[in-house]
């Protein structure tokens, strides 16, 4: 009777705190192929709004931007495109760098959430040996960081681009 009551109190031990983390995440959202998607997050240091417009891009385009590239790489007719990525807090847009944009390629879901004074936007894409996800920092003047990671290797970053503010006088 004892042992069975001490693998019951261990189980509910275990359990609850999955329970409560699964609660407490973020849920991801799914991002349209094309069209817009907003994601959202209020904080103490602001609301922050995130709108992603994604479309696609055509193979009969030979331009040497990285949509032409990524198509040339993949062998395929088309390719899922983040057209414009806008962020903003409490109402204020913030310069997003291009080459955050440039590279989101097939898209599927995206998630905003705030931590340790910044917000992070995580998206992921791709798929299969293509797969990746990327988080952006920024807080409510500027994106400030910008990490890339394989989804065969999530562990490690494949790149890590800080940012920082530049006055001219």
């Amino acid at each position: 009777m004892t042992f069975h009551l001490h693998r019951a109190f261990s189980f509910w031990f275990l359990l609850i705190p999955l329970m409560l983390s699964a609660a407490t995440a973020k849920a991801q959202t799914k991002i349209v192929r094309v069209g817009t998607t907003v994601l959202s997050e209020d904080s103490p240091k602001g609301n922050a709004s995130v709108t992603i417009r994604t479309g696609l891009f055509a193979a009969k385009c030979t331009c040497a931007c990285p949509a032409a590239r990524m198509l040339r790489l993949l062998g395929t007719k088309e390719i899922e495109v983040t057209e414009h990525l806008e962020i903003s807090v409490d109402g204020k847009s913030i310069f997003v760098p291009g080459e955050v944009s440039d590279y989101l390629f097939e898209a599927h879901q995206g998630s905003l959430r705030f931590d340790s004074g910044n917000f992070v936007l995580r998206i992921d894409g791709g798929d299969a040996s293509n797969s990746y996800f990327v988080l952006i920092y920024f807080d409510r003047s500027m994106v400030d960081r910008y990490v890339t990671y394989s989804g065969e290797a999530p562990d490690k970053p494949l790149s890590d681009t800080h940012y920082f503010e530049v006055g001219v006088e």
